[in-house]
Formats: structure tokens, C-alpha cells, sequence
């Protein structure tokens, strides 16, 4: 993720620099977030992918983090930012 936070610079994502930071470089040490910080990642997570090829990067990272823990089978889903719907 903070490659696409250096590769959008326009982006008023220092403010949540607190909510990236918990965000493991190993999934065993994953710190437990409220409620309200998961949605707050999620608003982050949209501003941040924003093409096809940020999603395809994202999705390589997810898929490379699994398999480096041993996970054999993984499900991925996604959605579309809703305000992506509007336009």
C-alpha cells in the first residue's frame, strides 16, 4: 500500500498515515482495529486504487502474503468504491 501512497502524492493520505501504519509486515503480527478503522481502511483503500493496473498490484501483494504464510487456498472479493457507481 505505500507504494500507491508514493505513487499519488496529490492524495491527503498523511492523515491517515496512523490507520496504514498498523498494517503488519507479517500477518501473525497484525494489530486488532475497531469497527470504525476497518471502514476507514476501506476509504483509504479506495482513494488509492484506482486502475486496473493498482488493483492488479494490490491483488499480486494479498496473493504473495498468503502464500508466504503457507496458505494453500484463498478466497479474494472486492467491490467498487459506491461513488465510482454514481459516475
Amino acid at each position: 500500500m505505500k507504494i500507491l501512497i508514493a505513487k499519488k502524492p496529490r492524495l491527503n493520505i498523511h492523515d491517515l498515515m496512523t490507520m496504514i501504519d498498523k498494517i503488519p509486515t507479517n500477518m501473525r503480527m497484525c494489530q486488532k482495529r475497531t469497527l470504525e478503522e476497518c471502514f476507514q481502511m476501506f476509504q483509504i483503500i479506495y482513494q488509492l486504487t484506482t486502475s486496473p493496473e493498482d488493483i492488479l498490484m494490490v491483488t499480486k501483494d494479498v496473493i504473495k502474503e498468503f502464500a508466504g504464510d503457507g496458505v494453500k487456498y484463498l478466497e479474494l472479493r472486492g467491490t467498487l468504491d459506491p461513488k465510482m457507481l454514481q459516475e
